[in-house]
């Protein structure tokens, strides 16, 4: 086995490269805060007579933040039946508009009054569309996506994100306004319903049907509330928290009796138990590393149609229910991950959503990494970083239009880009505990309120950028701000005495320049060292002292993923390494692990797999499609000759390798 030589680090002065001015957007204030919400909805309806319109009553409690002479509450496809105010029976307001002003009387105007609201109110909207934001489906609903299987029982649930709270009760529907809230939901006797925070009570009517009292022990936004009931098995495990393994928090499990009992678990079949049960390690490993769970227990629930992946209800999870197959744990783990970022801090407005879905998609790529390890995390991150690419969308990240937010091609700078931007400062940092430090006190920080990009850029600069080789409020404003990603252009000789010379060029349209480390590994056989320039302009020259002659140089894209490059030999001109521009499947062996690039991946069946000189398959590992970089561990190999085989649907390609243990 060859060695590796001594790390080398080639730094350059950093200096702030950008003027920028961006324009913070101001969350839409009302005169007023909401305390809390105490919801009633009686369900009966919905499953005797198969439809969406239901009434309800909300009790909201709010102290006024200015003199105003109304409160303004968001209510849609709704019809106000009566007010009061403080106990006090007022005229019944006309929702316009889809919102309601509510009057007040001169004595109940002034800064700092609480008052308490009591609106009676009936939801008249049954239409099941996208936007429905209260749904129901009977008994063997076939849905409108491909899933085999039909709605298992009569389902009625919410789903509000962004904007859809308004539609099934009257509120401030602003993700800024987090309140305290009960929430209670009559349904008939054969069904259950679940909701927020924990189980108070569950009452019986006189009429036989059932009321079920839910109570949030911290405070939430409005679309993260949610209702949902049907006939539900329900089961359980336990996280036992690492500060004391005595505080067991319960980790609930509804699913229908069918996917319940199944034992099913090769991945074709819905198996509940199966699907759900590294859920507890997962809060564990969460736990660890951004600090204890932030909630008394957590839930899952599986709907279908529901036909939006996931939803991170705070404390309880609304799943698409093909989840139960098996084979998704990582939107499990997105979910999950939405707890601590998205629901215990949450985004000040919908232009910092990335705070939320792009930290969700750093949590699947720190799944991987502990159930599969580093080389799982890698191809993990190279996976998201191909998907942003396939789509390529020339957008910032920040303050994405809200109605496309949650649609391609928007996900991949809402999600896939800021979630390899947090890779990106984990590599940058290059200290794990500074980095996982950082994000924990950031949850702290903001723990059961909200945080704007602005916040959240000011806070790491504070925190890190003394440690850090590169200003990271830079960092921030070139990676979420801006439109595009670097393009780099690297082209390299070695002259006498093993000096290297490498002229490093960025090519994007809309930015000057990325400020970054740029890791390099300096290549002779299996003698590698390696090299970082702090690379802070357009256009630079880099040269160090190798301490052997090389015979390739290969540029570490794993710390930038969202980048593109070329690699030239100065001597010949040849291409030495291309990521993303076409290039053949090349293969670069390091301690362990083989390192390889490619063509970015266009069949959802490619596959890459490391074949002996009998033909015998090794191992194998398929790709995302759009990825163009993976690597593959190849410590348990005995020495000798291999192939490395890519198969990308008509595309097929085979590279010879030897390797030595």
């Amino acid at each position: 086995m060859g060695s590796k030589a001594a790390l080398s680090f080639v730094m350059l002065a950093v200096s702030s490269n950008l003027a920028l001015a961006q324009t913070q957007v101001q969350p839409p204030t009302r005169p007023y805060n909401v305390i809390s919400y105490n919801l009633l909805m009686d369900w009966r309806n919905v499953f005797d007579e198969q439809t969406q319109v239901f009434s309800g009553r909300n009790q909201i409690a709010l102290t006024l933040t200015d003199t105003t002479s109304a409160v303004v509450l968001d209510a849609a496809e709704m019809a106000i039946d009566s007010v009061k105010i403080e106990g006090e029976l007022i005229a019944t307001p006309i929702a316009i508009a889809d919102t309601v002003s509510i009057p007040l009387m001169p004595a109940e105007r002034q800064t700092g009054t609480s008052l308490t609201l009591d609106v009676y109110y009936t939801r008249t909207s049954d239409t099941n569309d996208a936007e429905s934001g209260m749904y129901f489906y009977p008994k063997g609903t076939v849905p409108w996506y491909q899933h085999s299987d039909t709605t298992a029982e009569d389902l009625a649930y919410t789903m509000s994100e962004p904007s859809g709270a308004r539609k099934w009760m009257p509120c401030n529907d602003a993700p800024y306004d987090k309140a305290n809230s009960v929430i209670s939901i009559i349904v008939p006797a054969e069904y259950s319903a679940q909701s927020n925070g924990t189980l108070q009570s569950v009452d019986t009517n006189s009429d036989g049907s059932l009321t079920f009292h839910w109570v949030s022990d911290r405070p939430i936004a409005t679309y993260l509330m949610c209702g949902d009931a049907s006939k539900w098995i329900t089961w359980r495990d336990y996280y036992h928290r690492l500060s004391n393994s005595n505080d067991s928090v319960p980790v609930i499990y509804f699913a229908w009796a069918t996917d319940f009992d199944s034992t099913e678990i090769g991945g074709t079949v819905y198996n509940a138990r199966h699907a759900f049960r590294n859920t507890p390690k997962m809060i564990e490993n969460d736990s660890r590393l951004f600090g204890e769970y932030p909630f008394q227990q957590y839930g899952q629930v599986p709907l279908e149609p529901f036909g939006f992946g996931g939803m991170e209800h705070q404390t309880m999870t609304s799943l698409d229910r093909s989840i139960l197959a098996g084979n998704q744990e990582s939107t499990i783990a997105h979910e999950l991950f939405h707890q601590w970022f998205g629901d215990k801090t949450t985004c000040e407005t919908w232009a910092d959503i990335w705070l939320n879905e792009g930290f969700a998609r750093f949590g699947e790529m720190l799944w991987a990494e502990a159930s599969g390890g580093e080389t799982a995390y890698d191809n993990y991150v190279q996976s998201v970083a191909g998907e942003f690419f396939y789509e390529n969308l020339m957008a910032p990240t920040y303050n994405p239009p809200v109605d496309q937010m949650f649609n391609w091609p928007y996900v991949a700078v809402v999600y896939d880009k800021p979630g390899c931007t947090l890779h990106m400062l984990r590599r940058v940092l290059n200290n794990d505990t500074l980095f996982f430090n950082t994000l924990r006190d950031y949850s702290t920080r903001f723990a059961y309120t909200t945080a704007n990009t602005f916040q959240f850029r000011d806070f790491i600069e504070h925190r890190d950028s003394m440690n850090s080789p590169i200003d990271l409020k830079d960092f921030i404003n070139e990676w979420i701000f801006q439109p595009d990603y670097p393009i780099y252009n690297f082209t390299w000789s070695v002259g006498q005495n093993n000096v290297l010379t490498l002229e490093a060029d960025q090519s994007q349209d809309s930015t000057d320049h990325y400020t970054m480390p740029l890791t390099f590994w300096a290549m002779q056989g299996q003698d590698t060292t390696t090299l970082v320039f702090i690379n802070n302009a357009r256009s630079q020259t880099f040269t160090a002292q190798l301490p052997h002659a090389i015979d390739t140089l290969f540029f570490d894209q794993e710390a930038i993923p969202i980048s593109k490059y070329t690699m030239i030999h100065g001597a010949n001109s040849a291409v030495a390494g291309n990521s993303t521009l076409g290039e053949p499947l090349r293969v670069f062996t390091e301690p362990g692990a083989l390192k390889l690039t490619y063509a970015p991946i266009v069949n959802y069946e490619a596959v890459l797999k490391i074949v002996d000189i009998l033909g015998r398959t090794v191992s194998e590992q398929p790709l995302g499609r759009g990825s163009a970089l993976s690597v593959m561990p190849i410590g348990e190999l005995a020495s000798g000759d291999y192939f490395v085989a890519l198969n990308d649907g008509p595309s097929a390609e085979t590279v010879k390798f030897h390797w030595e243990k």
